[in-house]
């Protein structure tokens, strides 16, 4: 049994416990939305239905509010975001596989760790989103970045003289934005799409916007880098 098939274990028997439902309800009395839960797991179940990103946002942020100090409320939200977090562990394995012989134990004791320090206040919505891309960056300044999945770098995308170059990938991007080409959060996406190697389509479940939407904004930041960064590139 790996973590993972652990943690859905050890949830059967927290979701329906006496403790949870009297927890369930006193949340219940302060955030109206936890209202039509009859069990925690009947709320995990919501939050994961594909396609409604802003309606599973609404019952997320009541526990990331509590997460901090109630463990039951960081537990639910770990649960509640377990598809993802595994997204992010399939993505890391060739990188941590190496180094320890549960790699799937440090990508969960991150997103954890992001989850009972989440700074609500400051960014109190779309919660999962915020503390998967959180633990994506974690996990990058710690052990570097995963090797590509889904889409490969292009070379044309960035003009670069090295295609197999992903640092350099990397470098273009971060001067985009020092140079202000790019939104910080276009040159994010391109990150994760071209040289971490995720799936559009997992990040806009996780924004709660459309695959098309996020294909668009990406071919417009990479047309502008194409327009603005040829001339320093072939420099």
């Amino acid at each position: 049994m790996n973590l993972f098939q652990a943690l859905h274990a050890e949830w059967m028997d927290i979701a329906y416990s006496t403790v949870s439902r009297t927890s369930l309800a006193g949340w219940s009395e302060t955030s109206p939305a936890l209202n039509q839960f009859n069990d925690l797991d009947d709320l995990v179940r919501y939050a994961n239905r594909r396609d409604h990103a802003l309606e599973s946002d609404r019952v997320l942020v009541p526990l990331s509010r509590r997460a901090g100090t109630d463990d039951l409320a960081a537990r639910t939200l770990l649960q509640a975001m377990l598809p993802g977090i595994q997204s992010v562990a399939r993505a890391y394995r060739s990188v941590i596989v190496a180094a320890m012989d549960d790699p799937s134990s440090l990508v969960i004791g991150v997103a954890y760790e992001r989850i009972r320090t989440y700074p609500f206040e400051r960014r109190p919505q779309r919660v999962a989103a915020n503390v998967l891309l959180d633990t994506r960056q974690t996990l990058k300044r710690t052990i570097g970045r995963p090797r590509p999945r889904i889409e490969s770098l292009d070379a044309r995308m960035f003009e670069l003289p090295d295609p197999r170059a992903v640092s350099d990938g990397a470098c273009a991007l971060d001067e985009a934005v020092s140079r202000q080409v790019l939104a910080p959060a276009d040159a994010e996406l391109i990150g994760l799409t071209r040289l971490d190697g995720y799936a559009i389509s997992d990040i806009a479940a996780h924004l709660g916007e459309s695959g098309q939407t996020l294909r668009q904004r990406r071919h417009r930041a990479e047309y502008k880098l194409r327009r603005e960064l040829r001339p320093a590139a072939s420099a």
